[in-house]
């Protein structure tokens, strides 16, 4: 009887100690292969970020000189606008000059 025990023992043993030594190498391999893999998905880059890191610079030069094109466009339209205005009231003023000098001159005509 103390044979049949020893012997269930030492089976249950080496099992365990079979089962413990399998599961940290399966675990070991899982995290190895997803830290390898991370590693290649940083190194490669996409055409897209690669293109972006390249011309950073002309992208933003691009933009400065758009911003400054369009203070200037409507630094012009600002400007076309109030000589517009300067010339309608000239018009106007001419014109009730106009009107004035007519006024005057045709009451004196009809008497």
């Amino acid at each position: 009887m103390k044979k049949k025990m020893k012997k269930r023992k030492q089976t249950k043993k080496k099992i365990r100690k079979k089962i413990k030594k399998k599961i940290p190498k399966i675990k070991l391999k899982k995290r190895k292969v997803l830290i390898v893999s991370k590693k290649k998905n940083k190194k490669t880059l996409g055409l897209r970020k690669a293109v972006k890191i390249k011309f950073q610079s002309f992208v933003e030069a691009y933009n400065s000189f758009r911003e400054k094109r369009a203070i200037k466009r409507l630094k012009g339209e600002k400007e076309k606008l109030i000589e517009k205005e300067k010339k309608l009231k000239e018009k106007q003023k001419r014109l009730q000059e106009s009107q004035k000098q007519e006024g005057i001159i045709q009451p004196e005509e009809g008497k």
